[in-house]
């Protein structure tokens, strides 16, 4: 893993950079020698390990970074830190955060048909982010196997004091095909609106089986939401494997576990935005965002969600530094809190920036309009950095919205042929498999 990261952390950071600061020196004709100067910016990054040294610090060293924890007021003081040594102007804009904390984490399942005496099996589990807890003995109840909401909407009274499991599996074709965004897109909603849609048909727990391609016994968590009033009940994620289990015993009879998450919410906590700026030589009004989130979730390092793009972001500005570039657009570095659970950081620089751009602008022109100098993309980070303008006018704003739009009508319209595809395979394997003398069972 160690020796297929670091080429490809120091080729993103590489692209990082260049982007900057073709997007810093995108307001004017291309001068002379700048061509050059953003493939040497390239060669440069590309070859340096810089950026898998802070993701290792970042990783190894500080650890998992939840936010409001004592690890990611580390990760803030260590970047800060990092990014004054290279002599840029950096402040700490303050962002309050959710205070949760992951507490005990237990399931098993108790009873199910032919269960010999006295057996029981154990279910890795964990809790999902902002779930609420059990009691601390625990619950226990019949689990109830869903595969969509639809499924779910059709049992009524069958749910009431059930745990609901939905068991609906993360497209890995989909993922393998380029499209592992929209392959999340299609599971997503059963981690974060689950709880609340079982919680509304009297369930007293909603687990989901864990996102990703990954099929191993790693449980694999994340944020959920809870609906306003409707009940909040404790949500988990349990294992790819263990989800395939529970569906299996489900079929045979029913399934009884005994589950205990016992999650604590603390009142908010304070933590920063990192925030670190080259000044451009042109107008103060244009800059460029090279960012990443520096907060991660506790069960691994965070060295890829987002410990890999805030490093990325880390070594452009080192490398733009070091080559003493001097952009027309000032390159703001911006390593952004809270992005796992709830976006309160980026949330944050959106209002805070926006005001301060629209006052200045303002002071300097006498102009009150809505559309006088606003932020227009922040980069919330993700597993690479991005690098985002900053640009002007309502028409502007009407024209990339309707190529967005556009781009993700054809991915959806693609994704549905797809969908219609394996559906229609699907119903021709079923069709062979039903005159087979196998009775219509896989054989592996």
């Amino acid at each position: 893993m160690r020796f297929r990261l670091r080429p490809t952390i120091a080729a993103l950071a590489a692209g990082t950079a260049a982007a900057a600061v073709s997007a810093a020196f995108a307001s004017a004709a291309t001068g002379p020698g700048e061509a050059e100067m953003l493939v040497k910016i390239a060669d440069t990054t590309a070859i340096s390990d810089l950026a898998y040294r802070e993701d290792a610090y970042l990783s190894d060293v500080i650890g998992p970074r939840l936010s409001g924890s004592s690890q990611d007021a580390a990760a803030v003081a260590y970047v800060a830190d990092r990014m004054r040594a290279l002599g840029l102007a950096v402040r700490l804009e303050p962002v309050m955060v959710p205070d949760w904390v992951r507490g005990e984490e237990s399931a098993s399942l108790v009873n199910w048909a032919h269960r010999p005496a006295g057996d029981t099996q154990k279910i890795v589990v964990t809790a999902l982010g902002t779930s609420v807890a059990t009691p601390p003995q625990g619950i226990t109840a019949p689990v109830v196997v869903v595969h969509g909401f639809d499924e779910l909407a059709t049992l009524g009274a069958r749910v009431r004091g059930a745990i609901v499991l939905y068991d609906v599996p993360f497209d890995k074709r989909l993922a393998a095909a380029g499209e592992g965004g929209d392959a999340y897109g299609e599971v997503i909603g059963y981690r974060s609106r689950g709880p609340s849609a079982a919680a509304k048909l009297g369930a007293v727990a909603s687990l989901v089986r864990s996102l990703g391609s990954a099929d191993d016994r790693l449980p694999h968590t994340g944020l959920t939401h809870y609906a306003a009033g409707i009940a909040k009940i404790p949500a988990g994620a349990v294992t790819t494997e263990d989800a395939e289990l529970i569906a299996r015993l489900a079929q045979r009879g029913p399934v009884t576990m005994h589950l205990t998450l016992t999650p604590r919410t603390l009142p908010d906590a304070k933590t920063d935005n990192v925030i670190a700026d080259l000044p451009g030589t042109g107008s103060p009004a244009c800059s460029v965002i090279v960012s990443g989130h520096l907060d991660s979730w506790d069960l691994g390092t965070g060295a890829t969600d987002d410990g890999a793009g805030v490093a990325e972001a880390m070594s452009a500005m080192a490398t733009l530094h070091d080559l003493a570039v001097k952009p027309r657009c000032t390159i703001r570095f911006i390593a952004y809190a809270n992005e796992e659970s709830g976006q309160r950081g980026g949330a944050t620089y959106a209002r805070d920036e926006t005001a301060a751009r629209h006052d200045r602008r303002c002071d300097r022109v006498g102009l009150g309009s809505r559309d006088a100098y606003r932020v227009r993309h922040v980069a919330l980070g993700g597993r690479r950095a991005r690098a985002r303008t900053h640009r002007r006018g309502a028409a502007h704003d009407r024209r990339a919205r309707h190529r967005v739009r556009h781009r993700l009508g054809d991915r959806r319209r693609a994704a549905r042929a797809r969908e219609r595809a394996r559906v229609r395979a699907r119903a021709a394997r079923s069709q062979v498999l039903r005159l087979s003398p196998h009775g219509g069972r896989y054989v592996r």
